[in-house]
């Protein structure tokens, strides 16, 4: 009885591998038949060159990220190795000794080049053409003298590659099995980079240029040049907000019992009242003055740039300062307000994009 059982045992175990097989085989079929392998002859939906620099002939946009503000940081030295746990893709973490962070309209433009385009005439017609423009190569390398790993902007449980730095590979969009996605998340074979700045466009360029690899899928495309374009012309963030009057106050007050305010401005880590804030304080003020019982909580909100409790000190002291200029400017009396600061835990939009920091930089008057 017992090797009948036995038998039985192992007949169950080969049929469950063979279920599994099959089904691993199915899913590895549908997947190639999804797989985009051909060599694109267009480019993406709604994709187009940025107005700064354009393309190889014969290149074709494969991914395409645009915004009016966003930040960037370009490695000005080779990356490196730093001491201190993985990241969150389990990849020992790489940083280079000096790099420059850049805020403004930002374009980044993954092309895949034509058959015979190598990363070096790549990078080298991209230097040619912005030099013309006035532009100055600020950093430049290749292969492993850029440090890090060999792989393009995916992978975990190895090292950070230079892709890693300059894009996180989160922000990769474009569909599973599209040369956009394998090309991104493959190998980055002879790399070349160079970030060049053109004073006249008030504009830095990052190229990063290498041969896909090959993988599993978009085998077609394999040794073709991938070049990510990174734009960025360098801005302040536009002011979007206007001036709330009194009476809007008033009524978002009675309706919500608070309202967000982003008309009050400070330094980056400061807490004095800069004074574009007159206006907004003025209908505060005068908002206060209307309705003599009314008392406010004035919160004061910040987003993650620092660490938590170096926040709540901010946002409380910036509070403070709106209660103050209130008393002092306006005549209001001291019992009708109470500073709060909040750090960074009650955010309105992302912190991961600049227009989202931007929307959790405020201060609310809330009714009390």
């Amino acid at each position: 009885m017992g090797e009948i059982c036995w038998a039985t045992s192992i007949g169950s175990f080969q049929m469950i591998r063979l279920i599994l097989l099959t089904t691993f085989g199915f899913f590895a079929s549908v997947g190639i038949l999804l797989a985009d392998a051909k060599v694109p002859t267009k480019d993406i939906d709604g994709a187009s060159d940025s107005d700064v620099v354009g393309r190889l002939a014969g290149a074709f946009i494969i991914d395409y990220y645009s915004t009016d503000f966003d930040e960037a940081e370009f490695p000005l030295t080779p990356i490196k190795q730093i001491k201190g746990p993985r990241n969150k893709h389990n990849n020992y973490v790489y940083k280079p000794d000096d790099s420059i962070t850049l805020e403004g309209k930002r374009t980044r433009i993954v092309y895949l080049n034509g058959s015979n385009d190598s990363p070096l005439k790549v990078v080298r017609s991209y230097e040619k053409e912005l030099k013309a423009k006035g532009g100055k190569v600020l950093f430049s390398c290749k292969g492993d003298e850029c440090g890090g790993g060999t792989r393009a902007y995916g992978g975990g449980g190895n090292h950070m590659s230079l892709g890693h730095v300059l894009w996180d590979r989160e922000r990769i969009s474009r569909p599973n099995f599209s040369n956009g996605s394998c090309a991104q998340f493959g190998s980055a074979k002879d790399q070349r980079y160079t970030l060049v700045h053109v004073p006249a466009e008030n504009a830095y360029i990052s190229i990063h240029a290498y041969r896909y690899g090959g993988g599993t899928f978009c085998n077609k495309i394999a040794g073709y040049t991938v070049s990510a374009v990174d734009v960025v012309q360098v801005a302040e963030l536009e002011a979007e907000f206007v001036t709330i009057k009194a009476e809007e106050m008033a009524s978002e007050i009675t309706t919500s019992g608070r309202i967000a305010l982003y008309g009050i401005l400070f330094d980056s880590g400061k807490a004095t009242l800069k004074p574009e804030s007159k206006a907004t304080l003025d209908e505060i003020g005068a908002l206060l003055k209307q309705d003599a019982s009314l008392r406010l909580l004035i919160v004061g909100h910040t987003d993650t740039e620092g660490a938590y409790d170096f926040n709540l000190d901010l946002s409380q002291r910036r509070a403070k300062s709106v209660v103050d200029d209130l008393v002092g400017t306006y005549g209001i009396g001291r019992e009708r307000l109470f500073p709060v600061g909040v750090s960074f835990a009650s955010p309105v939009a992302t912190n991961d994009t600049e227009e989202g920091r931007a929307k959790n930089r405020r201060v609310e008057l809330v009714k009390f």
